[in-house]
């Protein structure tokens, strides 16, 4: 597993400077974590032109787009790819816990999404697939592609995002819940 800051350490002052928060408490970090994944929503939301930026499709498909075409300024130190993880991170596992009712857990010093399907917990690493996606740039529509994690997560829990989803916390960022075709 790649290790990850927590993701506090982002910040989100602008995209690759940060201030950095300090530590007080597993539930701050989780704030900031909520925090960062508004920061992406409405950045990102103002640059793609969607009114719609959220927990859609369309939003997967342009952050994507987005690390492919940046993937250089992304990369350029350890710093900014750590940040950017952080970052884009946060906003995948948000749109997890909205869609999927998960919760942030503290994983052997690892932020993880805990998602119960079929009676069977699961642990997603939203700051590892961020970062696999970093490192495969050409995957931009492929299966490590942010598009098609959200599109193949239903079929990898057992079955669609339960239907009253939209009710569970971070369901602000959801503009349409994944799954809902």
């Amino acid at each position: 597993m790649i290790r990850h800051p927590r993701p506090l350490l982002a910040g989100a002052c602008a995209l690759f400077t940060c201030v950095l928060p300090s530590v007080a408490s597993a539930a701050s970090e989780v704030e900031q974590i909520r925090r960062n994944a508004e920061f992406v929503k409405a950045n990102f939301g103002s640059t793609s032109g969607m009114a719609d930026f959220g927990c859609n499709d369309r939003s997967y498909a342009y952050l994507d787009g987005f690390i492919t075409r940046q993937r250089e300024a992304i990369q350029k130190d350890s710093r900014s790819m750590d940040q950017f993880v952080a970052i884009v991170g946060s906003f995948v596992g948000e749109c997890i816990v909205s869609t999927y009712r998960g919760a942030w857990k503290l994983d052997d010093g690892d932020y993880a999404v805990a998602v119960t399907a079929r009676q069977q917990q699961h642990l997603l690493q939203p700051f590892e697939r961020v970062s696999r996606r970093i490192q495969d740039a050409d995957q931009e529509a492929g299966p490590d592609s942010l598009q098609g994690y959200f599109r193949d997560l239903p079929k990898a829990l057992g079955g669609p995002p339960p239907a009253d989803a939209a009710m569970t916390p971070g369901a602000a960022l959801a503009a349409e819940p994944t799954g809902a075709r």
